[in-house]
This record gives structure tokens, sequence and C-alpha cells, in this order.
């Protein structure tokens, strides 16, 4: 069996597993944009007072919501549609959306956040690289073969590189470390002493696919350990709510707790989609598993198959 799952990664199959887990990896990555679309669309009023509160006068705090819709919106539909074409813009304006939201709603020093939106870049990144490695040559300026193949490579070392910011995440752990619960902390560092060089040879590009889909493992349940909103949504207390810069120590009830809990949720999901994008896709050349194993080839061979 092991034997089976290691043949999935290391040479998947392209109408059973490479397919499927594309699809996968992408409806996780743009989870967050659709939920937070969802979000402000359904309590636009109380958005627009979160800008009035961020600094943002009017018209602009009434306005700025639907801008936001309509960004995330645009950007999901595009990555989703599954046209290489519409999957590059798409790309573009969510990687602009994410690296923009951090500062639009002051949250700029909030370390989770910050983390989980620089991993969804990163994620997007490699979709990007990879949906334009698979574009047929008509479809693209007139370059080389090896200029397109070099930029491919490049996008993909930066998105490498924004994955890597997952260590942040997993190394933030530390601050939880307390001696009121001795085997909760004992679980906590030996799962950080493992998770840790995982994000370095993901770097480097050492079987980059296994960490990749490791990582993208841990944290799916991360993210329903760390944010159940689906609990507390139902629950008649009121909560601190700690997690969001500007109202540390705030008491509210469950139902905004709730909504909070849940964006969270989903950014952590993404950070899980853009983790399966390297898993799907591959490091590139510019990695150890290139220059061992020669995937790049292979690779390419099997996306275009997979887009024929």
């Amino acid at each position: 069996m092991a034997q089976a799952f290691t043949s999935l990664l290391d040479k998947p199959h392209v109408k059973r597993t490479w397919r499927p887990l594309q699809a996968l990896s992408r409806a996780l990555i743009v989870g967050t944009f659709v939920d937070d679309f969802v979000r402000i669309a359904s309590d636009y009023t109380g958005q627009a007072d979160s800008m009035r509160t961020v600094g943002f006068g009017e018209p602009a705090s009434s306005i700025l919501p639907a801008l936001f819709c309509a960004v995330q919106g645009i950007g999901a539909g595009l990555v989703l549609s599954g046209q290489a074409r519409f999957v590059q813009i798409g790309c573009v304006v969510l990687i602009s959306w994410s690296a923009a939201h951090p500062f639009l709603y002051q949250q700029q020093r909030n370390t989770e956040f910050v983390v989980e939106e620089v991993s969804i870049i990163g994620g997007l990144l490699i979709l990007l690289s990879s949906t334009r490695a698979t574009l047929r040559s008509s479809a693209l300026p007139v370059v080389s073969q090896e200029e397109r193949q070099t930029e491919t490579d490049r996008l993909q070392l930066a998105g490498r590189c924004c994955l890597k910011m997952a260590r942040e995440r997993f190394a933030a752990l530390n601050d939880g470390f307390t001696h009121e619960n001795l085997p909760a902390t004992m679980t906590e560092i030996a799962l950080l002493v493992m998770l840790l060089p995982l994000t370095a040879w993901l770097v480097i590009g050492l079987r980059s696919r296994w960490c990749a889909f490791i990582l993208a493992v841990v944290t799916l349940f991360a993210a329903l350990y760390s944010h159940p909103w689906y609990v507390v949504l139902w629950s008649d207390r009121n909560y601190t709510l700690d997690e969001v810069i500007g109202f540390e120590g705030a008491v509210v009830p469950a139902w905004v707790y709730a909504t909070h809990q849940r964006y969270f949720f989903f950014q952590q999901w993404s950070t899980a989609g853009a983790l399966l994008q390297l898993v799907v896709f591959g490091p590139g050349r510019l990695s150890l598993d290139e220059a061992v194993h020669g995937e790049t080839s292979a690779l390419h061979a099997m996306e275009a198959k997979a887009t024929d």
C-alpha cells in the first residue's frame, strides 16, 4: 500500500489523480475569496462600518465593499473556469488582492493573517507559472522556448519561497506553549520539529511533492482544530476577539466571533490548496528534484496531455 501511495505522488495518473487533484487544489485556493465574497455581500452594512473603523471616510467606505466583492468574485471565477487565458488573469487579480488585503483592513501586523496571504500568493504563483507553461505557443508573445521555461521556473521558485511562510505559521505554535497542559505541549513540539524541515525541503525542491502534501494535510486539520467556527456559531457564550488587530480584548457575541473564525478557517484551507498546487505541478527546474530526477520534462508532457 505504501508503495502504491508513493507511486501516486511521484508518478500521478493523468485522469485518475492529476485532474481531480488539480480541481481540488483550485477549489481550495479560491475558497477564502469565495467565502469573503459571500461574507461581504451578506453583511454589506457591517463591512461598510469596518471600512469606517479602519479610517476610510465617505463615500469610500460605502463603495469599497462592492469593489472588494467584484475583485474576489471575478478573480475566483476566472481561476475556476479552467481556461488557461482566464486562469492567468484570475491569478494576477487574486495575487494583487492578497497583497493589498492586509493593508486595506490594517492587519499588516497580524502575523497569522499575513502568513496565510503570502502562502496563498505562493500557490497562485505556482498555478500561474504552470498555466503559462501549458498554453499553446500561439497564445503567448513570440519568445524562445528556453525563455518561456526560465520564466516558468522563476515563478515556481517564487511560489515555493512564498509557501515557506507556512513555516512561520508552524513556528508560531511556540507562542502557545505552556506548562499547564504538558501532553498537548509535547505534541505541539513534536509536530513543530517534524514540520519545520519539511518547509526547508519544500523551498529547495527536495521531495517537494511529498513535503507539500504532508503540510497540506496538516494545514487542513489545523484549521478544523484552531478555527471551529461551525461549532462556535451555535453557542450562547460571548467570546474575546484576540485574533484581529485593533479589536484585541473586545468581547463579542458568538455569531460575530464565528464570522472571524470562519474567515481564518477558509484562509487556512486556501493555504492547503496553495500547497496542493505544488503537489500537482511540481517544483520546476530550479530544484533538487529536477537536478536529481529530471521531473520537469515528464511533468510538462503530463500537463500538455491533461489540457488536450
